[in-house]
C-alpha cells in the first residue's frame, strides 16, 4: 500500500516537473536530476518496505508526499510565469511588425519586470523613453527600476548612526550594533534572500536531526537507507527551490 502511494506521488511530481521542462521553466539538467532523485526515493521506499518496519517507510514517504503538495502549490505560480513568457513572444512579434509600436514595447518591458528580469526590463524601457521622450509614466518607471538595479548590485549598506559600511543583508551595524535601515525599495530582496537562506538551513538541520534519530531508533542498515533517502529529498528540494522558475515576485 505504502509503495503504491509513493510510486504514484513520485510519478506525479516527475510529471509536473516534465511539464515545466517542456514549458521552459526548468532546465533539462534540472529535470533529469530531479527524475533520478525521485526514482531513488521510490527505490529506497521499496527497500525499507521489505524490512516490514513502518517507521522507516513513513520517514521515506513523507518527503515524497510533501513534494506533491509543493508542486501543486507552485504550479499556479509557474503557470503565471509561462503566461508572461507567452506575452513576451506576442509583444516581440508585434514589435517586429511595427518597430514604432510604443505600447508593445512598454508592455514588453513590464512583462520582463514581472518575470524578475530587471536588466531586460530596463533595456526595453530605455528604448521606449528614447523613442517617446514625453512618456512621463514610462520615464518614472525606468528611474524606479534603475534605482532597484543599483540597490540589487550594491554590496554594502551605510549605517545611518555611525556611517560605517556593512555587508548587504546584515541587520545590525558591525561597529555600533545599531539596527541597519534599508530603503523600502529593497525590502523584497532582503525578504527573498532571507527566506531562501533560512530554507536551506532548515533543510540541513532537519536532515541532521532525522539522521541521528534514524540511527538511534532503527537498525543500522535501515537507518543508512533512510539517511540516503533524506539526503536525496534534501537535494531535490534545494534544486526545486533554486530553480530559475522561482524568480517570480
Amino acid at each position: 500500500m505504502f509503495i503504491l502511494i509513493g510510486i504514484i506521488a513520485a510519478v506525479f511530481v516527475v510529471y509536473i516537473i516534465s511539464k515545466w521542462w517542456v514549458d521552459g521553466l526548468v532546465s533539462g539538467m534540472e529535470f533529469l536530476a530531479l527524475s533520478v532523485i525521485y526514482g531513488g526515493l521510490v527505490f529506497g521506499l521499496v527497500i525499507v518496505s521489505s524490512k516490514k518496519s513502518i517507521g522507516p517507510i513513513l520517514i521515506v514517504l513523507t518527503p515524497i508526499i510533501a513534494s506533491v503538495a509543493w508542486v501543486i502549490y507552485n504550479n499556479q505560480k509557474f503557470s503565471l510565469r509561462q503566461y508572461y513568457l507567452e506575452k513576451i513572444r506576442d509583444y516581440e512579434l508585434a514589435i517586429q511588425a511595427d518597430p514604432r509600436n510604443i505600447a508593445a514595447r512598454t508592455m514588453l518591458a513590464e512583462a520582463y519586470y514581472k518575470l524578475g528580469e530587471l536588466d531586460s526590463a530596463i533595456a526595453a524601457m530605455e528604448l521606449v523613453v528614447q523613442m517617446a521622450p514625453t512618456a512621463l509614466t514610462e520615464a518614472q518607471k525606468l528611474r524606479q527600476w534603475q534605482e532597484e538595479r543599483d540597490l540589487r548590485d550594491s554590496k554594502t549598506i551605510l549605517c545611518r548612526n555611525c556611517f560605517s559600511k556593512n555587508l548587504w543583508g546584515a541587520t545590525l551595524c558591525r561597529t555600533c550594533r545599531q539596527p541597519l535601515v534599508y530603503s523600502s525599495n529593497i525590502v523584497w530582496k532582503i525578504t527573498d534572500t532571507g527566506k531562501k537562506r533560512l530554507g536551506y538551513y532548515a533543510i540541513g538541520f532537519t536532515w541532521a536531526i532525522l539522521s541521528v534519530l534514524a540511527f538511534q531508533i532503527f537498525q543500522a542498515q535501515q537507518a543508512a537507507i533512510v539517511v540516503i533517502c533524506l539526503a536525496l529529498a534534501g537535494i531535490g528540494w534545494i534544486l526545486l527551490a533554486s530553480s530559475k522558475s522561482q524568480t517570480i515576485r
